[in-house]
């Protein structure tokens, strides 16, 4: 009797958050069509994202007034897709919706992979989206690219879950994980959780994640300065200012 109560109030705990969720993505979806700059810098990400498209080189001069410090698979990407859509901000508003949806995907992956059980792998994605849109709405749907780093970062992290006996998933795994720093170079939390996993359960693999993610560096490096100009890292490296915000505001963007 006990255990069909809580399982009514989880039901019904499970049911309100859905439509809290479902009406705060909605909006956040609505938000995005709209020609008002959602965020401050919504305009420099798009700029450059032309510029990646033109074959402008975004790092081909030394930071003096200005400096590009993301890296530039984002500017890319969202560059090849605003080409198509002629809309370079609302191609990064699309791009980073989607990648909600994914990263809650993935999460809801990994949760059914190690619980074995639907229920949970379907309340973890709902946790995850309402913990986005609720607290995080500001990144949603905004032409940014914090949540495709995080949705190609949680692909490394998915690939590392099922494939943990595989060597070729646990190479593309890292392969993603560094995909994912050269979107957003803050996503260390899932890379670094990875490495400290292996190595309690392998010292030998975790010795080929750490080689090869050192290769991978290398090589993404290289390929960065030879397309997008040898100024990377001094761009990369421009000093930044920080914000410390203590209460999160629910509702704000």
């Amino acid at each position: 009797m006990r255990a069909r109560r809580w399982l009514l109030y989880a039901s019904f705990g499970s049911g309100v958050l859905t439509l809290a969720t479902v009406h705060r993505l909605y909006g956040l979806a609505m938000r995005s069509i709209y020609p008002n700059p959602i965020s401050f810098n919504e305009g420099w990400d798009a700029y450059y994202a032309k510029a990646a498209s033109d074959g402008v080189k975004l790092y081909g001069a030394q930071p003096l007034l200005t400096a590009v410090n993301y890296p530039p698979l984002s500017f890319h990407l969202v560059g090849l897709l605003g080409r198509y859509l002629h809309d370079m901000n609302f191609a990064g508003r699309l791009i980073s919706f989607l990648s909600l949806l994914w990263v809650a995907g993935c999460v809801a992956v990994i949760v059914l992979k190690m619980a074995h059980r639907r229920f949970p792998a379907l309340q973890a994605a709902l946790f995850c989206l309402a913990w986005f849109s609720l607290f995080g709405g500001g990144h949603v749907g905004a032409n940014e690219p914090q949540l495709l780093g995080h949705a190609v970062v949680m692909s490394g992290v998915v690939l590392y879950v099922i494939g943990q006996d595989s060597l070729v998933l646990l190479l593309a795994s890292c392969l993603l994980c560094i995909a994912g720093g050269f979107v957003k170079h803050n996503l260390l939390s899932f890379p670094l959780g990875i490495g400290v996993d292996l190595l309690f359960r392998s010292r030998t693999r975790f010795a080929m994640w750490v080689v090869f993610a050192s290769a991978m560096l290398f090589v993404a490096e290289v390929l960065t300065q030879s397309i997008d100009g040898g100024y990377f890292i001094q761009h990369i490296a421009n000093p930044r200012r920080f914000g410390l915000k203590i209460i999160p505001r629910v509702y704000g963007f």
